[in-house]
């Protein structure tokens, strides 16, 4: 009996690091699809300055920022926040209307977007507060 027990633990385990990682692949594949399809309604040469690309590109972040309380253990790991920094780079070019080669970091200063990573921290931090503080 106590073996079963410890092998259900075992798979509870295994099941919520799969859980998370599915998660933060299905929220970073939306966010890139939604930056896609915003990208395609706006012209590259003589569309809308970076303060309305900047808006219509805050719905591809809000869709990363989406349960991060449920998926932000997932957060620890380098393939999450590359994917992460992936899906922010091309954000960042397309509200810059920069070239595809642009270095990430210098894309992130000329839109001044903060590392998406950094953001979600902070998320994960307030969420914890509001938390604690109800009980």
């Amino acid at each position: 009996m106590d073996e079963t027990l410890e092998e259900i633990e075992v798979l509870v385990t295994q099941l919520q690091r799969v859980r998370h990682k599915t998660q933060n692949d299905n929220a970073c594949e939306k966010s890139a699809k939604t930056t896609k399809e915003i990208a395609k309604i706006m012209e590259i040469v003589g569309g809308p300055k970076s303060s309305p690309r900047r808006l219509l590109f805050s719905v591809s972040s809000s869709i990363l920022r989406y349960g991060i309380s449920a998926w932000g253990a997932a957060l620890k790991t380098k393939r999450n926040h590359q994917m992460l920094n992936k899906t922010l780079r091309l954000m960042a070019v397309r509200v810059a209307s920069a070239y595809r080669t642009m270095p990430s970091e210098a894309v992130c200063v000329i839109t001044r977007m903060v590392p998406i990573c950094i953001i979600l921290a902070e998320d994960i931090i307030y969420y914890n507060r509001r938390n604690n503080k109800k009980r």
